[in-house]
Order: C-alpha cells, then structure tokens, then sequence
C-alpha cells in the first residue's frame, strides 16, 4: 500500500470519528427539552365521527298543552237513508238507535177564501201526489210532487227543524219545529210566508 492510500484511508478514519462525535453531541441535545413554541395555526376540520349508542331514556316531561283542532277530515262515503212513515200528511222518521221520532203534520194552512163564484164552499186545491224524495247525506232535504210543489226540510244536529211548503199560486207555509231535551218534538209553529 503506497502513503498517499494510506494517508487517505487515515484522514477517512479521522473524519469518520469526528463525524461520530458531532452526532453524539446532536443526539444529546435533542434528548433535552427547548422552550415551548408558538401555538400553530388551526388545522382542517377532520371527518365525521361514528355515531355514538344511543343513551337511556329520559325521565318523562309534564303533558304540553292541548292543541289546536286540525283541518277537517274529508266527506265520509253516504250513509243509509233513514226509515220514514207516512200517516196522511204527518211523516216521522227512524232514529239511528231504531226507535221512531216524533211525527210531525206536513199539511199546509187552508187556502184563503177566494172573492167570487157560485160556489158556496171554496174550491180546495188537489191534494199533491207522486212525490219524488231528495237526500242529503241520508236526511230527507226536499219532496217534490207532481203539481209543482215542494217540501223543503231543514235541519239542525240531525233534527228536522223546519218545513216550508210551496205550492204554485199559494203562499208558502213554513212548520218550525222545536226540541224537549230528550229529543221529543215540544212545539210545531206554522206560519205563512
């Protein structure tokens, strides 16, 4: 081996100490604590977590107050019409629980007595006949007959409460009925339109 091989290998030796040296001395001062920093700058939000179990059931609360009725609902489909009777010119209908309601006279005021004639009794008009019945939600709202005259019915929570009677060239006579609390008819007022 020629010196300057020798030389050479001796100043790798040499440098590889001194390099061994200054990495013990950087290791040591790594391992020592410096001052604390500067806090960073806030990093990204990171992604959603997993949802946790859900907990025991609370403890329940006060009622809340009663609420406000809803909209309402739509029309029912059309009920059974109700059983009626006729006696001459009084009608009565079936309640819901099967008993019969009160039957109420339908028969309209007498004719005034007409101004002329040679008659001496007044003519009286045909008794109308051929009825044709109109229901509305399974109440009898109206009876038209052959002669052009109508009954209309009105009612009030399922109670007929009126009857008018019109017939061509006669006033119209109006039946206005009202209740007893157990739902007995307790007076029929007629008067003439």
């Amino acid at each position: 081996m020629t010196d300057s091989i020798r030389r050479g290998l001796l100043a790798v030796a040499v440098s590889a100490k001194r390099t061994r040296k200054k990495l013990e001395e950087i290791e040591a001062r790594a391992m020592v604590p410096g001052p604390q920093g500067e806090p960073g700058a806030r990093g990204a939000r990171g992604p959603e977590g997993l949802a946790g179990e859900p907990g025991a059931p609370g403890a329940d609360g006060q009622q809340g107050p009663q609420g406000k009725d809803g909209q309402p609902g739509p029309q029912g489909p059309k009920g059974d019409k109700p059983d009626h009777e006729w006696a001459g010119t009084a009608l009565r209908f079936e309640k819901p629980d099967g008993t019969w309601g009160e039957a109420v006279d339908l028969k309209g005021a007498p004719a005034k007595r007409g101004g002329g004639g040679g008659s001496a009794a007044p003519a009286q008009p045909a008794a109308p006949t051929s009825p044709v019945f109109t229901y509305t939600d399974g109440l009898l709202t109206s009876a038209s007959y052959s002669d052009g005259s109508i009954k209309t019915m009105s009612y009030a929570a399922g109670q007929l409460t009126r009857v008018d009677f019109a017939r061509p060239g006669q006033p119209t006579t109006r039946k206005t009925l009202t209740y007893n609390p157990d739902g007995t008819v307790g007076a029929v007022v007629e008067s003439v339109l």
